[in-house]
């Protein structure tokens, strides 16, 4: 879709009328979408809506139409007017965007206010988790030729959940995806979910909670990718395509880590990973950071080591209050000897009680002093002693903590995993 013409208004509209709605040029790149308006210089060309997404795309909300009459609601957007030798223009460019996928003779808009039944959440990862998909292709002896078996499935009902207050239905769908001609003819598997409510949700909600299954999902396998396509039904007969290009990212490697062995397990791990992500707070969407960002690098090893950390020490705080106890400063201890092969991995030689100190130590130094680091202090106030520092050091210090706040995340969906599984998949 570039350079192709289109009206918007800031209401709905049965038909195209040249005089009050304005011509508009659209453009669509990999990464967002944009529209360009001529001969205007207010700052209010596109009408934004009172109440956006707010704090989950921290943007508002701007109503649009294209050429074919389908209705578009920009999110996460920003505007730019210009002015040049007298004529004026304004450019509303977004990386989230809804499309409305029929073109009806009355246009509607999905706004923050829209309440939506359900959503299909696409991730092309999920065929390696749900990997029984019923496409099979089998070749006739020595001749090319080709024997394709492709089904779409029933959705199948995998678990419920509570989502504030109401009943969140998550179904696993099998189908697939044809396209060429009889010359040339490809088909692939295309495994979805189907997240059906029993109340009706609004888009923050669909951001949310595929940001959470997102999530999930790395959990299970590993993967890297975010899902940036998802299609939204709401109670009338409409239905709509959310594009969240901030998500996009180039193609990945097939994921070669699968946290589940038996296949009997399967919903049940889901279901315990999503029930970690699916209510996080404020407070704790900070904490969790690493893991609702997975996708996302870190820029220094030192910044990925503090998240890390954290989590550890936020998990284990969970665990002192259940107990009735307070923060133990030194509870990396607890883990070095919960986890004495993955220690030994990496700090064979190393007495737990010295690692503790220099890794807490170094947690300290980085919190307060900086990154740049030739000697550490042990303890960081008051030093009795100094450890000389090498990057070698630092990045199994790193790594050490990483794996094991992934695999305190499993202890807390109740999935039991061998302790040096991961070392060959996080780094």
């Amino acid at each position: 879709m570039n350079n192709e013409f289109g009206y918007i208004d800031n209401k709905p509209f049965s038909q195209i009328n040249e005089k009050e709605q304005p011509l508009v040029v659209m453009n669509e790149e990999e990464d967002s979408i944009s529209i360009k308006m001529n001969g205007v210089s207010t700052t209010d060309t596109f009408d934004m809506f009172d109440s956006g997404p707010g704090k989950l795309t921290e943007s508002r909300v701007y109503y649009g139409v294209d050429s074919k009459n389908h209705s578009i609601s920009f999110l996460n957007s920003h505007i730019i007017n210009t002015t040049w030798s007298s004529i004026s223009s304004s450019t509303i460019t977004s990386k989230i965007y809804v499309k409305s996928r029929e073109s009806l003779d009355q246009i509607y808009h999905l706004s923050p206010k829209t309440k939506i039944r359900k959503f299909d959440y696409y991730n092309d990862k999920l065929l390696f988790y749900f990997s029984d998909n019923p496409l099979t292709i089998k070749r006739k002896g020595i001749i090319k030729e080709l024997n394709i078996t492709a089904k779409k499935t029933k959705p199948k009902l995998l678990f419920s959940v509570n989502y504030k207050g109401k009943i969140m239905k998550i179904f696993l769908v099998h189908s697939f995806i044809s396209s060429g001609n009889i010359h040339d003819y490809s088909i692939k598997p295309n495994t979805y979910l189907e997240i059906a409510f029993n109340k009706g949700i609004t888009i923050d909600d669909v951001i949310k909670i595929s940001s959470r299954l997102d999530s999930t999902l790395h959990l299970c396998i590993l993967n890297k990718n975010k899902s940036y396509v998802s299609t939204l039904y709401d109670y009338s007969k409409r239905s709509y395509n959310l594009y969240n290009l901030k998500n996009k990212t180039e193609k990945t490697k097939d994921p070669i880590f699968n946290i589940c062995k038996n296949k009997n397990d399967r919903n049940n791990i889901f279901k315990g990973f999503l029930m970690q992500f699916i209510d996080i707070d404020f407070e704790k969407n900070n904490t969790f950071l690493p893991f609702l960002h997975f996708n996302k690098g870190m820029d220094f090893h030192e910044l990925e080591f503090l998240q890390y950390y954290k989590v550890l020490e936020v998990i284990d705080f969970e665990k002192q209050k259940k107990k009735g106890k307070g923060k133990n400063k030194c509870f990396l201890k607890k883990y070095f000897k919960k986890y004495p092969k993955l220690k030994d991995y990496f700090f064979k030689n190393d007495i737990n009680d010295e690692l503790e100190e220099e890794i807490r130590s170094l947690r300290n130094y980085y919190s307060h002093e900086g990154f740049y680091l030739d000697n550490l202090p042990i303890p960081t106030e008051n030093p009795t002693r100094y450890k000389k520092i090498d990057i070698q050091w630092l990045y199994d210090v790193k790594r050490l903590v990483k794996i094991i706040a992934y695999l305190e995340m499993y202890d807390k969906a109740g999935v039991v995993i061998d302790e040096l599984e991961l070392i060959n998949h996080l780094y």
